[in-house]
């Protein structure tokens, strides 16, 4: 078995200077992103009967997508790969087994968290990465699983101290009058899309990720 790292100051680090790199671009796609999520939030609030049926449809179809579009573009980043805005909405062809891996997942968590939190936990850290390879690899929600299951094993407290640390610059970034929010997502999808990138190289017996500070710039 593959020996395995995640190093969270590392992932952080990379993130931060790669949104950096491309701070304009990033900035822009967290701002769509959070209006987008914030106005399909407030129309399935507000709206009532088979219309508000349809907005819970419409909000859920459209977290799923911009979820795709940043982690797409999170892993062109990582990669080196030039991102562009289209890639937020442009993942026709797995949507539909990525929606399939995230119901699944919601619904694991949600048993897992009804039964005293802890197993909520380990199915989340368990298959912390089964929506990244149905993106990436293209791969069934169920072949999804088992990769994320193998790629977690053993870094699972690893990862748990890594999303804390998340949440906390997420929560921090809100605080910020905001604004600092669209600073803070991009540094979180980028970090943790390079230690899913940086796992996968590990289980492959490669090196380490390209550097974080020269990124592909977005013209």
């Amino acid at each position: 078995m593959a020996v395995k790292n995640l190093n969270s100051r590392e992932a952080l680090r990379f993130g931060w200077n790669a949104t950096k790199a491309q701070l304009g671009f990033l900035i822009g796609i967290a701002v769509i992103y959070t209006l987008v999520m914030v106005v399909l939030g407030w129309a399935d609030y507000k709206i009532e009967g088979m219309l508000g049926f349809l907005a819970m449809i419409i909000y859920f179809l459209g977290s799923f997508i911009l979820s795709l579009g940043v982690t797409k573009i999170s892993l062109k980043i990582v990669d080196g790969q030039k991102a562009e805005f289209a890639d937020l909405w442009n993942s026709w062809d797995v949507l539909g087994q990525y929606i399939l891996v995230s119901v699944l997942l919601s619904l694991m968590l949600l048993v897992g968290f009804a039964l005293f939190v802890v197993p909520g936990v380990y199915v989340l850290l368990r298959f912390f990465y089964a929506p990244v390879f149905v993106l990436d690899k293209k791969v069934k929600a169920m072949d999804a699983f088992k990769m994320s299951s193998e790629m977690t094993q053993g870094i699972k407290l690893n990862l748990f101290g890594f999303s804390i640390v998340c949440g906390l610059i997420i929560l921090l970034g809100g605080a910020a009058l905001i604004v600092g929010i669209f600073v803070a997502l991009p540094v979180v999808w980028i970090a943790a899309a390079s230690t899913y990138r940086l796992l996968q190289k590990q289980m492959d017996g490669q090196g380490a990720l390209p550097a974080a500070a020269t990124p592909q710039v977005q013209d």
